[in-house]
């Protein structure tokens, strides 16, 4: 193996094992190499059968090879290196102003990481929380949840991107203040003006 390959060149394995770590690769009959959580994906995993699966057949990348103390060979391997980094084609395939719908990676105190696509991340202010109807429920969303999000700024160097919430969204927070009883107009306040009128009357009996 070490005479026919060299770090920098990509193999094709099977998955044999799956670790919370990592998983183990097999690159020729009894020789696996070891693909760190880390290397996975593009996008940040929180074990890697989110990405992986036992018996799969994946690329990846030599990134190291060395002896550990006892002789055994140990092969670092990299999946995400595989493949082409998302972010260098992400100008041709998101602009500002347009609408995705995008998960929630992660809530931390100054907003929500939301996941565009995998391995691009994006910002959601907490201040865009003003913009719905009902800001405590926006925080009480977990991740793994979904959201439509609009892009308000793009900067691909810095992998860096602003989200907020779609400007033509519906605001649909004056529905549950709608008339119940029909569709004349200043129906639902003349109804409650009449009772006012009445409690008055009874109070003067």
């Amino acid at each position: 193996f070490l005479d026919a390959h060299k770090v920098g060149e990509v193999l094709s394995g099977r998955v044999t094992r799956i670790e919370n770590y990592g998983a183990f690769v097999e690159l020729l009959p009894g020789l696996e190499g070891l693909v760190h959580i880390s290397e996975v994906s593009w996008s940040r995993l929180q074990h890697p059968s989110e990405a992986l699966e036992v018996g799969q057949q994946v690329s990846a990348k030599i990134l190291k090879i060395e002896e550990d103390a006892l002789g055994r060979l140990k092969i670092s391997l990299s999946r995400k290196q595989a493949e082409e980094d998302p972010w260098e084609q992400i100008g041709k395939e998101l602009t500002v102003g347009s609408v995705h719908s995008a998960k929630i990676r992660s809530k931390e105190r100054f907003g929500f990481l939301m996941e565009i696509k995998p391995g691009v991340v994006g910002l959601l202010p907490k201040s865009a929380f003003r913009e719905v109807a009902d800001e405590r429920e926006m925080e009480k969303k977990n991740p793994g949840e979904t959201l439509k999000v609009q892009i308000q700024n793009l900067n691909a160097l810095e992998k860096k991107i602003s989200l907020s919430f779609p400007r033509d969204q519906e605001d649909s927070s004056w529905q549950g203040f709608t008339n119940s009883g029909g569709s004349g107009s200043g129906k639902g306040l003349g109804t409650l003006a009449d009772q006012f009128k009445n409690l008055s009357l009874t109070k003067k009996k």
